[in-house]
């Protein structure tokens, strides 16, 4: 569902009772209530699901019922889903200001998932006003204080930048940003901006020390160009970074 007018409230009310919807996109609606009207289950059996970053913790959180154990209860709803997509409000053109610290509300809540649930997460930040400064911030910020780097739950995580001004800057930050995804396994980054310079094998080398778990990265710019695939850890036996174009 995209570009609708229905009420947000009436929109949670539907959702609560249709738990069989495996498959969710909602994009471009109304933002959800600040208070959701009722602590319903909604969506327990959500295989993927593609919203707002507002739109996940509200979709997500409000399986938290008022239990005792409510993170155990948390963990115990989500136990099919497979796919994560959250993507900047359709409503905000992609040349207007963007928020982009709701991507972090969003993130609070992938950080909550269970370890180890091998989620495929996109983030698409399609609003060229904010993007480059949300992925600096998080670069700074580290490890220890980003979300990004505490998240376990996820097996590949793909970003992807709008190719309407793709910014320069992105190749003087992008490798602090990748350093951020210690727990994940396989990294795919798409920003319309050719990234191959700052991925030099010296510093391939230093991602593959800082961040044991994570096997490969897949970096692609422009449409019609093959993509570069790195594997962190080598191939046949070897130590040394791969470099593998156009696959």
């Amino acid at each position: 569902m995209s570009y609708s007018t229905v009420p947000s409230t009436e929109l949670l009310c539907f959702l609560s009772v249709h738990p069989t919807i495996t498959n969710l996109l909602l994009h471009g609606v109304e933002n959800p209530p600040e208070m959701p009207p009722e602590r319903l289950a909604i969506l327990p059996n959500l295989v993927s699901i593609s919203v707002d970053p507002l739109w996940l913790p509200t979709i997500l959180s409000n399986n938290r019922v008022e239990l005792s154990d409510a993170a155990a209860n948390f963990q115990d709803q989500h136990h099919h889903l497979q796919s994560i997509v959250v993507h900047t409000d359709l409503r905000v053109m992609r040349w207007e200001q963007y928020d982009y610290d709701f991507f972090d509300v969003a993130l609070r809540t992938v950080v909550d998932l269970p370890a180890g649930k091998g989620i495929a997460l996109r983030l698409r930040l399609m609003s060229t006003d904010g993007a480059f400064d949300w992925i600096a911030k998080q670069a700074q910020m580290g490890p220890t204080q980003s979300l990004l780097g505490q998240i376990s739950s996820v097996h590949t995580i793909s970003i992807e930048t709008s190719r309407h001004s793709p910014d320069p800057r992105i190749l003087t930050t992008i490798v602090d940003f990748v350093k951020l995804l210690r727990g994940v396994h396989h990294v795919e980054l798409d920003s319309y901006h050719n990234l191959a310079p700052a991925f030099t094998p010296a510093k391939l080398k230093e991602l593959a020390k800082t961040c044991p778990k994570m096997q490969t990265i897949r970096y692609a710019y422009s449409f019609g160009r093959p993509p570069h695939l790195v594997h962190l850890r080598g191939i046949d036996g070897s130590s040394e970074p791969a470099f593998l174009d156009g696959k």
